[in-house]
């Protein structure tokens, strides 16, 4: 099981952060998506998904409904977390469950 938090920008209301939901829990393997929306800021977007999560299928499916996933900046842009590179997304295995 893979998890991997993104933020998301240019949400405004519940309807904005339903769209991203939805879009994002269609993406193949993914099994939860929990987000908490910060109007007109970066929301949170956590995903989990029973096989390895593509940063790019993410961005992807927020693209498509209209809003952002910036790259990151800064150390964090390089890190590897359980030997996955984060440069889209904070990737770290949920273990135990």
């Amino acid at each position: 099981m893979t998890t991997a938090m993104f933020a998301v920008e240019g949400m405004i209301c519940d309807s904005c952060l339903a769209a991203v939901q939805a879009k994002v829990r269609s993406i193949s393997g993914v099994t939860v998506v929990a987000m908490d929306l910060v109007a007109g800021g970066r929301s949170p977007l956590i995903v989990t998904s029973g096989t390895r999560l593509g940063a790019a299928a993410v961005r992807e499916a927020v693209e498509h409904v209209g809003f952002g996933v910036p790259h990151p900046k800064g150390p964090e842009a390089g890190d590897r977390v359980n030997g996955h590179a984060t440069q889209e997304g904070h990737t770290f295995q949920v273990v135990g469950r």
